[in-house]
C-alpha cells in the first residue's frame, strides 16, 4: 500500500501525474488513445491503491 504519512508524498504524486499528462499531450491525437490505453492498464492499479490509502488515512 502507498505510504502517504512520508513529508510532500501527495504533492510528488501529483507532480508526477502533471508530468505524465503533460508527456502524453506530446504525442499527435491520432495515438494518443492506444496510449492512454497502455498507460491506464499501467496506472490503474496503482491508482486504485493509492486511493485505499487515502481512504484508510482519513478513516485513522
Amino acid at each position: 500500500m502507498a505510504d502517504l504519512s512520508a513529508p510532500n508524498a501527495l504533492d510528488d504524486l501529483l507532480s508526477r501525474y502533471g508530468k505524465c499528462r503533460a508527456a502524453l499531450q506530446a504525442f499527435p491525437p491520432s495515438s494518443r488513445a492506444s496510449i492512454r490505453i497502455a498507460v491506464m492498464t499501467e496506472l490503474e492499479p496503482v491508482l486504485e491503491e493509492l486511493w485505499r490509502a487515502v481512504q484508510d488515512q482519513e478513516a485513522a
